[in-house]
């Protein structure tokens, strides 16, 4: 019986040293508290953001400790991330720079519930937006300039759909073309062109039969 008690705690404490290497390799802030809002257990991440000490945080509030020292941003009961917490439910929350933190960050709120589905606690995970939004506001800028590059060409430039539907067309196929700048269904596409372009014999080619609408 002792032998199989030892073994049982050996892969026991296996088990959570293995578990912690994993929730410590997270960048991600991630806190697991009790009922009563108590820190029970958090990351690496969390603690080395937030410039805390393992050993003096476990069984404080979480809002104390998230809060502490913050004369920047709003109150415990007025922040959103606290607000969400206290509730007991499962919540998303994307917040922008300046909101709770220096940096933009999205907040999920996940309740723990015993076996009579009663919440006993709750894990929250914070992470920084930082590289989204910068990748958000990279891949904008660069919307804008192939957008203003498409309408400064010299040359017509039309986007079809598969069923030969404009889907855009820049400012200088408007002109060219005739095409009206809303554009949208093959119909008027359609109309735009009927009896506007011949053949070899000068014979009227019919809007369908045109080399672009084939392609």
């Amino acid at each position: 019986l002792y032998d199989r008690e030892q073994t049982a705690r050996t892969e026991a404490e296996t088990a959570r040293r293995e578990w912690q290497t994993t929730f410590d390799t997270m960048t991600d802030y991630v806190a697991l508290a009790d009922r009563e809002d108590r820190l029970v257990r958090a990351n690496r991440a969390f603690y080395e953001g937030l410039r805390l000490n393992p050993e003096t945080c476990v069984g404080r509030p979480l809002t104390e400790l998230l809060h502490r020292d913050n004369q920047k941003y709003p109150a415990p009961e007025l922040c959103p991330v606290c607000k969400l917490r206290r509730k007991g439910e499962r919540a998303i929350i994307e917040l922008p720079k300046g909101a709770v933190s220096p940096y933009p960050v999205a907040v999920s709120i996940d309740p723990i519930t015993d076996e009579e589905g009663q919440v006993v606690g709750a894990i929250q995970v914070i992470r920084n937006l930082s590289e989204l939004y910068h990748a958000r506001e990279q891949a904008e800028r660069e919307r804008v300039s192939l957008n203003a590059t498409i309408e400064q060409m010299a040359e017509g430039l039309i986007v079809w759909d598969e069923t030969g539907a404009i889907i855009r067309a820049n400012r200088r196929a408007h002109q060219m073309l005739g095409f009206p700048l809303d554009a949208q269904r093959v119909e008027i596409a359609r109309a735009s062109l009927e009896g506007r372009f011949s053949n070899e014999t000068g014979q009227k080619v019919a809007p369908d039969e045109l080399p672009v609408q084939r392609a």
